[in-house]
């Protein structure tokens, strides 16, 4: 049989093979593109650019084109829409015969509310799933990206479909996060886990883990990595706003000589000179730099959880941190990508501030 695949050279794609459901398995294990050489955290714009529009859009497009998730996955969505509706319309038809029939005229009005508001309720469950399919589709065009800098991309959520029905699940937290939120005195409740990066960085692995609010658009974003300061105690950096003494009852609270830091944030520590150590003026500069750049709210525990983690930053965006536009023009733009790699580097900048690899004692 004659082959009439495209030249192997520019794009290959194999066959997506689900090891479960939306989880993809990993690629071009013979392919070898340039940006295999491009640090995530150290490139400039041009550099992006051109390895962006010579390869990574070639891949994200053929990628797209060969997937058929996302019209299985669309079509899923308008078979249950259109049962809701269905089942929905042929309901309130009965809640109005049955009401007509009677004489009471107050079960007239009873029904219509009732009707209302339940074709209301499907029709909202109906639109986020058709959002959720779409945004699960796209994570496999994420996970390609992510690929080519040597850059780990997991997601937390996924969709399992069966016949007309689709389940959402999610993954837990590892501990280390689950213990420093909890040391830091923030709550996940109200937040799905939703994607993570693992990134190489210095010998030592950077993670970023972001979860979405269940109810708007506000985003959180959970990082963890490991500096080379000896330190014993527990020091914690809070917004202004949510710096309660009675979470940090144990601790004794810091006062710095930056004024303007002590507007926004509010320290407690262990050890007073140990938390002066640890707080460098760059340091300082960078998390209020970061903050009022980005319009977000940042808190800091520096705490030896775990021999790969001993300091985490919990950042709260009031938009979604990785989040990708709508449709599928985007691919043609390389500066959405691009964004959020710079937004990672400037979180990398923030852990540079504190001298990582100089130990200067105490």
């Amino acid at each position: 049989m004659e082959n009439n695949a495209p030249d192997k050279k520019y794009y290959e794609v194999t066959d997506v093979k689900s090891q479960k459901k939306y989880q993809v398995e990993k690629s071009f294990s013979s392919y070898e593109p340039i940006s295999k050489k491009l640090d995530i955290l150290n490139f400039d714009p041009n550099q992006f650019n051109r390895v962006y529009y010579n390869e990574i859009a070639l891949i994200l497009l053929a990628e797209q084109r060969s997937s058929s998730s996302e019209k299985e996955g669309l079509a899923l969505t308008k078979r249950v829409c259109w049962t809701l509706m269905i089942g929905s319309s042929y309901f309130i038809i009965m809640c109005f015969i049955a009401a007509f029939t009677e004489k009471q005229a107050d079960k007239r009005l009873a029904a219509l509310i009732f009707g209302i508001i339940f074709l209301c309720s499907h029709i909202g469950v109906s639109s986020f799933m058709l959002f959720s399919v779409r945004k699960v589709d796209r994570y496999s065009l994420k996970e390609r990206f992510f690929s080519f800098f040597n850059v780990k991309y997991s997601r937390y959520t996924h969709i399992e479909r069966e016949y007309n029905k689709a389940h959402i699940y999610g993954k837990t937290l590892s501990e280390d996060f689950d213990l420093a939120m909890e040391k830091m005195a923030v709550s996940s409740v109200k937040f799905t886990n939703d994607e993570g990066l693992t990134i190489p960085y210095n010998d030592k692995t950077l993670e970023l883990v972001e979860l979405n609010a269940r109810i708007g658009s506000k985003s959180r974003l959970l990082v963890s990595y490991f500096i080379n300061k000896n330190f014993k105690g527990e020091t914690i950096i809070k917004p202004i706003k949510e710096a309660s003494k009675s979470n940090f009852a144990s601790k004794q609270e810091v006062y710095l000589e930056d004024s303007v830091f002590n507007k926004n944030f509010k320290i407690f520590a262990d050890d007073q000179v140990e938390a002066r150590y640890l707080l460098t003026t760059a340091f300082i500069d960078r998390l209020l730099s970061f903050q009022m750049a980005h319009n977000c709210t940042i808190s800091v525990l520096f705490s030896n959880i775990s021999k790969k983690s001993n300091i985490f930053l919990c950042i709260d965006f009031g938009k979604d941190f990785f989040e990708l536009p709508k449709g599928k023009g985007w691919i043609h733009d390389s500066s959405h990508f691009y964004k959020i790699c710079q937004e990672i580097r400037e979180i990398a900048e923030i852990l540079d501030a504190l001298k990582l690899d100089q130990d200067i004692g105490m």
